[in-house]
């Protein structure tokens, strides 16, 4: 009977102990889970996962004004290029990235172009005895706003003569090649006619039949 007995205390230990490691290993799992899932909670709470904010539109807003309104909104942003144009004000933000009122993600950058604060200044390009044509084109593209055509007598037929400043004298000086102007200079080109010089030819040869 005694070795009945201690194998039955035997058996009743080692249940005993199965129940307490069972009960251990369940407290382990348990708070393991439990930080699982508060590190899972403060890491959505961080990182505000599943969070969206519209961006705001600083199109034409001065750049300190369009960081600030950024910046409130959730979002950081950036200044990563600055160019010329007349379709803002000097400082303001031209182009943004991602546009304005479209959701993103808490935290996302913004990427700002903003507008430059001096002028441009632009070179006056040779474009003497150039045709008409020509002589625009390269104006247009180097930044010049061509106003007119001025014709004058000459033996040669649309060739540029010279390039004034538009409102002043057509008698100015040309604009030499080389010189500086300020972005969009509006300019006058004097064009030769051979139109012109016969008309011009004739009108010398009358007056001085007159005179005779």
């Amino acid at each position: 009977m005694s070795n009945e007995t201690e194998n039955s205390k035997k058996k009743s230990g080692l249940k005993s102990g199965f129940k307490i490691i069972g009960v251990h290993v369940l407290l382990i799992i348990g708070v393991g889970l439990l930080m699982l899932f508060g590190l899972s909670s403060w890491l959505d709470h961080y990182t505000h996962h599943g969070e969206s904010v519209k961006v705001p539109n600083v199109i034409g807003q001065y750049a300190d004004a369009a960081i600030d309104n950024i910046e409130q909104s959730g979002l950081h942003a950036m200044v990563i290029d600055s160019v010329y144009t007349e379709a803002v004000p000097r400082g303001a933000v031209i182009e943004q990235l991602p546009e304005g009122n479209l959701p993103v993600k808490y935290g996302r950058n913004v990427y700002l172009t903003v507008n430059a604060k001096s002028v441009r200044m632009i070179q006056m390009t040779d474009i003497y005895e150039f045709s008409s044509r020509q002589a625009r084109s390269r104006l247009v593209e180097k930044g010049f706003i061509v106003d007119s055509i001025h014709y004058v007598p000459n033996e040669f037929d649309d060739l540029v003569l010279k390039t004034t400043l538009s409102g002043h004298p057509l008698d100015s000086d040309a604009m030499l090649a080389g010189e500086e102007f300020p972005w969009h200079t509006h300019v006058i080109l004097h064009v030769g006619s051979t139109r012109l010089a016969i008309e011009e030819e004739n009108e010398s040869e009358t007056e001085g039949t007159f005179f005779e």
